[in-house]
């Protein structure tokens, strides 16, 4: 089995282990100047209120070595990823636990250079005991006991330096979601209570668009299993069309932490749409011009079925965001 190999599926069951929290250490939790670190962040839901994204540029990423120089840091990727439904964490955060761990939330994860930010030369960092300092607006800090602390996360530098590993870091940016996208979201779902579901029309204006005909498909923002989605394309016959979207929780969309077992989060009322374009004709100036959220048949029902008032949909390029 090759290193690289190796080291791969370290970093991807530590992640499975420490999602819904801060990580204790970055993966690996020891790395030579030039290598690439996977530094978790905590939990989608519990530690950045379900943030639709985190981009690289809304961290801030220091490093302090054993001879106390600091020096900052690149985070090239930022991505998430989810625990099995049934995993031990769920299970834990449904009965209950000190950590605050959200049901069936997922982790914000960065890949971070140990790199001179914007040269890639390996950083002159002194061998032994190192600590990682990662702060952003949209992250809280929770640093309970037994988990990370995101202003100290432990990292031992070893000698010498590495060259950048390209391939290792293609992987992750894999991960990252695609800028071909639209999410769609209700404007302030906070000020809300008992919202059960939505049903929201987005019209399209040209399938000569969509690259191979394919259409455009229409995906959860979360991983919660109570989420009902199901949405149809409906072609007009003069190459226009409309996906209808219905999304229910009978047991109701509400704040974290503040429901029943099979309710889910306010912000699990969010949905991806992904379309598939090429080249130029994917760019955000003209992807907005091909689709629009049809607002007189779009809106967002309580639990039993009425039709919120003053709840309103949003369509927002992945740009915007």
């Amino acid at each position: 089995m090759s290193t690289k190999y190796f080291r791969s599926l370290i970093a991807l069951g530590a992640m499975i282990l420490v999602v819904g929290c801060v990580q204790t250490k970055p993966v690996p939790s020891y790395a030579r100047a030039g290598d690439i670190v996977i530094v978790g962040l905590g939990g989608v839901e519990r530690n950045s209120n379900g943030a639709k994204v985190l981009n690289p540029s809304e961290l801030d990423i220091t490093i302090t070595d054993s001879e106390n120089s600091v020096f900052e840091l690149d985070a090239l990727q930022v991505f998430k990823s989810y625990p099995d439904p049934a995993a031990v964490v769920n299970a834990e955060a449904i009965k209950g636990n000190a950590l605050g761990l959200v049901p069936f939330d997922g982790g914000w994860f960065a890949a971070v250079l140990l790199t001179e930010v914007g040269s890639g030369t390996p950083l002159p960092l002194a061998t032994g005991p190192a600590t990682v300092n990662v702060s952003s607006t949209k992250l809280e800090n929770t640093a309970f006991l037994g988990e990370g602390d995101l202003s100290s996360l432990p990292l031992e530098i070893l000698p010498g330096q590495s060259n950048v590993d390209g391939q290792y870091l293609q992987q992750f940016a894999s991960y990252a979601p695609t800028k071909n996208r639209f999410l769609l979201a209700p404007d302030t779902p906070a000020d809300f209570a008992n919202i059960g579901g939505a049903f929201l029309s987005v019209e399209y204006y040209d399938d000569s668009y969509f690259n191979n005909g394919i259409e455009p498909i229409i995906l959860p923002s979360s991983h919660n299993p109570y989420v009902q989605l199901s949405y149809n394309v409906v072609d007009n016959g003069n190459n226009t069309g409309v996906i209808n979207i219905i999304i229910l929780n009978p047991q109701g969309f509400v704040p974290a932490n503040t429901g029943t077992n099979n309710s889910s989060s306010v912000n699990d009322l969010a949905v991806t749409l992904v379309y598939f374009a090429l080249g130029s004709s994917a760019l955000p100036a003209v992807a907005k011009t091909q689709f629009a959220l049809d607002t007189s048949a779009s809106y967002y029902i309580d639990t039993s079925g009425a039709i919120i008032e003053g709840l309103t949909p949003v369509l927002t390029h992945a740009s915007d965001l």
